[in-house]
């Protein structure tokens, strides 16, 4: 009941990081990736920044994403790095969502946000060795100085701009992929001619259906 109160997604994270992880311990055959902890997440996701870094010619001026584990925006943040380049960086999460992130405005500066409370609490209550002796992604990107910025984007904003990308641009994405580049077109309203900002479509839309299960999209 408490973390239903306090964020009604914590009851699925709890059930199945659990179930996981009670299958690994029980199972011989059965390996838990575990995203939210496993270093080879952010480091499989570095290829994409080497991708970026190469297709831009190493002109990334802005880069940013949705904040999960923190794999993508970390990993393509090191890419970036081991080339020289270090862009705006800008982390997204959805308005009333934040459940690794402490949010207390839409738009956040570094000592503006902090990791949220959130982890310890399921730490706490499932009892995870695993998760008491590790540091998670997201503690890695703060601590390597990612991301400059934090935005909050509203569902129907989101929404909205997911729906324009199908609408528009043939891109079939879903709701993560609308905040990506709701944030991305705002930083690029307040930067120079010429520069660039790079965002990631990181879903599709049929995985939203349950939500909104009368969309109709041609593309």
């Amino acid at each position: 009941p408490r973390f239903l109160a306090e964020n009604h997604d914590l009851t699925h994270i709890m059930a199945g990081k659990m179930d996981a992880y009670e299958m690994e311990q029980n199972n011989p055959n059965t390996v838990w990736l575990d995203q939210i902890y496993n270093k080879y997440n952010y480091l499989g996701q570095m290829e994409m920044g080497r991708e970026l870094f190469k297709q831009l010619d190493g002109r990334v001026d802005a880069w940013g994403c949705a904040v999960g584990s923190g794999a993508t925006l970390l990993g393509v943040a090191l890419a970036l790095r081991e080339h020289g380049v270090r862009p705006l960086t800008f982390g997204i999460v959805p308005y009333g969502s934040e459940v690794y992130m402490d949010l207390q405005k839409d738009e956040s500066d570094r000592g503006e946000f902090k990791k949220s409370r959130v982890m310890e609490n399921l730490i706490a209550a499932m009892g995870l060795k695993k998760w008491q002796t590790e540091k998670s992604i997201i503690e890695e990107m703060l601590e390597n100085g990612y991301p400059d910025k934090f935005f909050r984007v509203t569902a129907d904003d989101a929404r909205k701009m997911a729906d324009r990308l199908c609408r528009e641009e043939g891109v079939y994405c879903g709701m993560s992929s609308g905040a990506n580049v709701c944030v991305a077109l705002k930083l690029a309203a307040r930067m120079a001619p010429g520069q660039n900002v790079a965002t990631v479509i990181v879903d599709r839309r049929d995985r939203y259906l349950g939500e909104y299960p009368h969309d109709v999209f041609i593309v």
